[in-house]
């Protein structure tokens, strides 16, 4: 997505956990559809932009408090997901039939 798509976005998102707004509240402001929400706010975090999720959505921290609690919820996700990947991983290393 070229930057004209992300600048609209990155200027709405509140600062501060308290002030979170969820990707569909984003969607209709724009008039996105909710998938290129959550793609373009993969992409600026991919270049260098600090935007935080709870479950009430989507902020900018207020804080390296918040910076802290959001890495560490994405460090727990990134150790599920090894596990789920390790499980398929050795189930492939040990079948040699294939899943019907």
């Amino acid at each position: 997505m070229s930057t004209e798509t992300q600048s609209p976005l990155l200027g709405i998102i509140p600062t501060g956990r308290e002030n979170a707004q969820k990707g569909h509240e984003f969607a209709s402001l724009l008039g996105w559809e909710l998938r290129e929400v959550t793609k373009t706010i993969q992409q600026l975090r991919r270049a260098g932009y600090l935007i935080c999720a709870s479950r009430h959505g989507y902020f900018l921290p207020d804080n390296d408090e918040d910076i802290e609690k959001f890495a560490n919820f994405l460090s727990g996700r990134a150790v599920e997901t090894q596990k789920t990947l390790q499980v398929f991983t050795d189930y492939l290393a040990t079948n040699d039939e294939d899943v019907v």
